[in-house]
């Protein structure tokens, strides 16, 4: 299952500081691409890289998220 999220910075303008969120599931975890939003631009390809992160399921009670996600976030946003 594929699923597309847009994340909107409200605390700002929001002018480069959108994102968009793929998550990708599948039996043994899920794929997550992270990126800046390509606002206006449909085609994949011609949109911001993409950073790639995979997620098992067998972590998910021993993850700590809210370093995690802080850390992808930091990573997109330096791209």
């Amino acid at each position: 299952m594929r699923k597309l999220l847009e994340l909107r910075d409200r605390t700002t303008d929001g002018i480069g500081t959108d994102l968009e969120l793929v998550l990708v599931t599948n039996a043994v975890g899920c794929e997550v691409l992270l990126r800046r939003s390509g606002h206006g631009i449909q085609s994949w390809d011609e949109k911001p890289p993409a950073e790639r992160f995979i997620v098992a399921h067998h972590d998910l009670d021993r993850t700590d998220w809210n370093r995690l996600v802080g850390d992808w976030l930091r990573r997109v946003r330096a791209v």
